[in-house]
């Protein structure tokens, strides 16, 4: 028996090769005819004219009239209605709250210290009244009562006699130091270290106050090197200032205490 023959099964190399090149064909006719349909001259489809020409007339003798309103500068009146919904509403302002100042408070009274009991005063005892004598009009017994009870004068208060006594000084103090001094000023010698020297001087008064004589008490003070050229003058000077205010006028009744009285010069004063 003759047998059937096989179909021979086909390549797959070779089947894959021919549906590439298939398939590159299709690819380049689909350019082609892609290239042919812009290579076409196509004619232009009629356009709609969306903005149409306006004509316009020119017209040069007549002005161009505007169509505006005119606006009026004055207001129309306003119609009573208007004029009462127009109209603001008055403005209420509240009244202010009320301030309500804060009361103090009562400090409490001060606690009055507690008194002590005093003692009851002790009434003096009231003298018995005096019965008065009936007058009679006899003078008996005037003499006995006038004898009987002397009458004492009240005694004075005079001045002790220490303070007397320095007043009495004080005032002859004054005339004397007083009527040498303006013509101590004027004979006071000048020089450095003058302030330092100090001297006493003893006078002797006669009772109407003319000088009997002067005498220096001690020996001169602050002397320095600076004012011993003037040591001998200020001594000098000051026994002038004492002749010259002589006489002196003191009171007669004291000449026991100022018949001899000591007088201290100094540069600035007795």
């Amino acid at each position: 028996m003759a047998t059937a023959a096989r179909p021979v099964p086909p390549d797959p190399v070779s089947v894959s090769a021919e549906s590439r090149t298939s398939g590159l064909i299709i690819a380049v006719l689909l350019h082609a005819a892609l290239l042919a349909l812009l290579l076409v001259d196509w004619p232009d489809a009629p356009r709609e004219d969306l903005n149409p020409a306006m004509e316009v007339d020119l017209i040069a003798d007549a002005a161009p009239v505007s169509t505006a309103p005119v606006i009026s500068e004055t207001p129309p009146p306003a119609r009573l209605g208007e004029e009462e919904a127009l109209a603001p509403d008055p403005i209420v302002t509240p009244p202010p709250p009320p301030t309500v100042t804060p009361t103090p408070a009562k400090a409490p009274p001060p606690k009055a210290p507690p008194t002590k009991a005093q003692p009851p005063k002790a009434t003096p005892a009231k003298a018995p009244p005096t019965k008065r004598p009936t007058p009679t009009g006899r003078l008996d017994g005037i003499t006995e009562g006038l004898s009987r009870t002397p009458i004492k004068a009240p005694p004075t208060k005079g001045a002790p006699v220490a303070q007397t006594a320095a007043e009495v000084r004080r005032s002859i103090d004054v005339a004397i130091d007083g009527k040498i001094l303006p013509y101590w000023r004027r004979n006071v010698p000048s020089g450095v270290d003058i302030d330092q020297l100090r001297v006493v001087l003893t006078i002797r008064l006669n009772p109407n106050g003319s000088v009997a004589d002067i005498e220096q008490k001690g020996a001169l003070t602050g002397k320095t090197d600076s004012n011993a050229p003037q040591q001998a003058l200020f001594v000098e000077r000051a026994i002038r200032s004492i002749r010259q205010a002589a006489p002196f006028d003191l009171p007669a009744e004291y000449y026991d205490q100022w018949r001899v009285w000591d007088v201290t010069f100094r540069a600035r004063g007795i």
